[in-house]
């Protein structure tokens, strides 16, 4: 029988009284000066990560976690590479922000943009139906744009060539509708190649493709590349991105 963490009555004894002193710290947390909240916000925060691991090995083991994986009947043909950004392809740590600069990191691989002075701009991580899925919320936004950013890896940047075509995949959801851009950056030497699509809000998921034949770059002076959903500055809004992969594939000789 596999050994539970907690199953001497020493260890017990100790995890039983840092329970309650967490509880009755919540208890009173309302009557807490402000640098004791604080200060003891710093620690919970310590914690957190060894937590989540726990619970996410644990769902993992279980068979519950959210799925990361797509049905190789899902993609295009000839797909030569597939890769999930990190907020959808494992747990972030903050699970949301807010509040928050422009050119703020949320997870691997992902910066939120916008230029609202009052920065009522919110970012959370959560599962959702059985994927990692993003929400970007915003009231009384004041700015004229927001976005969020998926840098490419390194080396699939400077795998790109003409004949690659790039797709983001996923489900692109708004609350209030509004436009949305897909914009795919290609930076090669003191140049940066850039190729702009409309895309559809839907509860469908959809493709976001590029096809690099129609787009001048010099291959041999790749040095990154990035994808751009830029959201319209409406006053308020909630953009959901759910289960998003970034895949290329080889173009079809005509």
């Amino acid at each position: 029988m596999p050994r539970d963490p907690f199953s001497s009555y020493i260890d017990l004894a100790a995890w039983r009284r840092t329970l309650r002193r967490w509880r009755r710290f919540a208890e009173t947390a309302k009557t807490q000066d402000a640098d004791v909240l604080l200060n003891a916000a710093r620690q919970a925060a310590k914690l957190q990560p060894f937590l989540d691991r726990v619970a996410d090995i644990a769902e993992e083991k279980a068979g519950r976690s959210p799925a990361t994986s797509i049905d190789p009947d899902q993609l295009p043909q000839n797909t030569e590479w597939t890769w999930q950004p990190g907020p959808w392809k494992g747990r972030v740590h903050p699970p949301g922000i807010a509040g928050f600069d422009s050119g703020t990191p949320f997870g691997e691989s992902v910066v939120a943009y916008h230029d609202c002075p009052l920065k009522e701009v919110t970012l959370r991580q959560k599962a959702r139906d059985g994927k990692w899925a993003v929400t970007l919320d915003w009231t009384g936004f004041t700015g004229s744009y927001i976005s969020t950013v998926i840098k490419l890896p390194q080396d699939a940047a400077k795998a790109l060539c003409p004949k690659s075509v790039i797709s983001l995949r996923g489900i692109f959801q708004s609350e209030l509708g509004g436009e949305c851009f897909v914009r795919l950056n290609i930076r090669n030497g003191p140049n940066v190649a850039q190729i702009n699509i409309q895309q559809d809000f839907s509860d469908e998921i959809q493709l976001a493709s590029f096809d690099l034949a129609y787009t001048r770059f010099n291959q041999e002076r790749i040095s990154g590349a990035w994808i751009d959903v830029i959201y319209e500055a409406l006053p308020a809004n909630l953009i959901t991105l759910s289960d998003m992969t970034v895949i290329r594939n080889k173009r079809a000789e005509l």
